[in-house]
């Protein structure tokens, strides 16, 4: 009950907060119509095995598809995590980027920078969309459950880089993340897309964590 406390707004707040944000409401709702045209468009994406190069591509498409798709699953949880609870996300919401924006060691950025864009995106995509969906896949899991559990765990595995109050739009985010690469993934065969795509989508992280 005390947790419940915390987190339902203060009597008469939830109202205020709700009359503050009504037109994010309607904005919210236009944008969320493109997360089902984003995944619409990722699954018209032909189920083949291509080329690396070909690869390549369809992970920078892939990515540019998405993108908006999952800033607006995080950006409508962090306003429902305002509304709820009156706490509003943080505009860096992952502790390795609040290392790297804070850092003035420019060696220590352009490593960090490295790590971030080019290293975890590949360790990532190997052991989530490689070895967990994959191996689900090999198990007879069928490609849409493969997608949504790998997501989950994928998720649920950042939650220790994320402050507590970013985990709304952050997991949220993540999770959507998630499904578009497992979708590359199914569609390609290949990891190629599914890291370049988790590559770019760091990088433009970064690049708007610094300003």
């Amino acid at each position: 009950m005390k947790l419940l406390s915390r987190l339902m707004p203060r009597e008469g707040q939830f109202f205020v907060l709700f009359n503050q944000h009504a037109g994010n409401v309607v904005e919210g709702g236009r944008a969320l119509a493109e997360l089902p045209a984003a995944i619409a468009i990722l699954l018209l994406l032909p189920r083949a095995r291509p080329g690396a190069a070909r690869s390549a591509l369809l992970g920078v498409l892939g990515c540019a598809i998405a993108f908006p798709a999952v800033q607006t699953v995080a950006a409508l949880a962090g306003w429902i995590q305002q509304l709820v609870s009156g706490i509003p996300a943080p505009a860096v919401a992952h502790r390795t980027l609040e290392g790297l924006v804070a850092s003035d060691d420019g060696a220590a950025r352009l490593w960090m920078t490295v790590l971030v864009v080019a290293v975890i995106p590949t360790i990532e995509e190997i052991a989530y969309r490689g070895g967990f969906q994959g191996g689900l896949r090999r198990l007879g899991w069928p490609p849409w459950p493969a997608t949504i559990a790998t997501s989950a765990l994928f998720a649920f595995m950042h939650v220790g880089a994320i402050p507590e109050s970013g985990l709304a739009a952050a997991l949220s985010g993540l999770f959507a993340l998630s499904i578009g690469l497992g979708i590359l993934r199914e569609r390609t065969g290949s990891l190629v897309a599914p890291a370049v795509a988790h590559a770019l989508f760091n990088l433009v992280n970064v690049i708007v964590a610094r300003g």
